[in-house]
C-alpha cells in the first residue's frame, strides 16, 4: 500500500470540507475512547492544525479497563495540549432504568452528552471515529432488520453537528497510517467477543464474503454511496406525496387512498413515510 502522509491530510481536509460540510476554522470536540480509529482521527486532526478539544466516555463496564483507557487517553491530551472533558456513566443502571441493552445504552448516554458539551462549549462539530468499514458493518445489519434504503445508506458523514471524518478510510488503511506513524493506542477487549450482532457481522460474515468474492467490502461501499443518491430521490417523491395525500386533525393523522393510487411505485413510497411513524415490514 503506497503510504502519503501528506496525501491523507489532503483527503482529510477535503472530506470534512466537502461531506462533513464543515469549516477549518471551527472548533471541534473529538470523541476520543483511545481505540486506534480514534487515535489516528486525533493525529489527523492535530495535524491539520485544526482547533479541537476531546471529549473521553468512561462507561464502567469494563474495571480496570475503562480506567486504563480514561488514563490513557488523559495522556494523549497532555501529549497534544488539548482540553480534556471526561465524563464517567453508570451505564448499567441507566440500562436496567429504561429496559434497554448496555449497547443502546452507552450509544444514547454518549451521545446525549456529546449535544451537551456542543452547545456548552460553543463547538461546530462533534467528531466520531466511524470508517468505511463501519458503514459496510451498519448495512448488513439494518439490511437483516427491513429498514428499507435509508438504512441501506448506512453512516452519513454527517448527522445533525455529528460528523464522520475518516468514512474515507477504511480499517487496514487506519492500520496502516497508525503502525507507519508510530500511533499509541488501546485494545478494547470487547471488541473480540462475537456476542454482539456487529462482530459476528465483522469477524465472522464480511472476512468470509471477501475471502469468496474478492473486493467484496469496496463494493458494498461503492453500492451504498450509489444508494445515497436514490436515497435522496424516494425523499424529494415522498415529501411531495405527503404536500397531498396527509391530512391532519388533531393528534390523527390521515393519508388519502385516493392519492396514494396515483403514485408509483406506491409501496415504497408509503413505507418511507409510514417508518417514521414507528412501523416496518413485520408491523400487521
Amino acid at each position: 500500500m503506497e503510504f502519503e502522509i501528506n496525501n491523507i491530510i489532503k483527503d482529510f481536509r477535503c472530506f470534512l470540507n466537502k461531506e462533513c460540510n464543515c469549516d477549518s476554522n471551527e472548533f471541534f470536540l473529538l470523541a476520543i475512547s483511545g481505540g486506534i480509529d480514534s487515535m489516528v482521527m486525533l493525529d489527523l486532526f492535530h495535524r491539520a492544525q485544526l482547533n479541537y478539544a476531546i471529549l473521553h466516555c468512561n462507561f464502567q463496564l469494563r474495571g480496570d479497563e475503562s480506567d486504563d483507557d480514561e488514563v490513557f487517553v488523559r495522556h494523549a491530551a497532555q501529549q497534544k495540549g488539548a482540553k480534556l472533558y471526561i465524563r464517567r456513566f453508570e451505564t448499567k443502571n441507566y440500562a436496567d432504568e429504561h429496559g434497554i441493552s448496555i449497547q443502546m445504552a452507552a450509544r444514547d448516554l454518549r451521545y446525549n452528552w456529546f449535544y451537551e458539551e456542543a452547545r456548552r462549549l460553543n463547538a461546530g462539530a462533534v467528531a466520531t471515529a466511524h470508517h468505511k468499514d463501519d458503514a459496510v458493518e451498519t448495512f448488513f445489519i439494518n439490511l437483516s432488520r427491513g429498514t428499507g434504503i435509508r438504512g441501506l445508506t448506512g453512516i452519513k458523514a454527517r448527522t445533525g453537528n455529528i460528523i464522520r471524518p475518516l468514512l474515507f478510510l477504511s480499517r487496514k488503511e487506519i492500520s496502516f497510517y497508525a503502525h507507519k506513524e508510530n500511533i499509541e493506542w488501546r485494545e478494547d477487549s470487547s471488541n473480540a467477543s462475537d456476542k454482539y450482532l456487529r462482530n459476528k457481522i465483522r469477524h465472522l460474515i464480511i472476512p468470509e464474503a471477501n475471502r469468496v468474492i474478492p473486493g467484496f467490502s469496496d463494493a458494498v461501499f461503492r453500492t451504498i454511496i450509489q444508494l445515497k443518491s436514490t436515497e435522496y430521490l424516494l425523499e424529494k417523491a415522498a415529501a411531495d406525496f405527503i404536500g397531498r395525500a396527509l391530512r391532519k386533525t388533531g393528534n390523527t393523522t390521515k393519508i388519502s387512498i385516493d392519492e396514494i393510487k396515483k403514485v408509483s411505485p406506491a409501496d415504497i413510497i408509503l413505507f418511507e413515510i409510514l417508518q417514521k411513524y414507528g412501523f416496518n415490514y413485520d408491523t400487521t
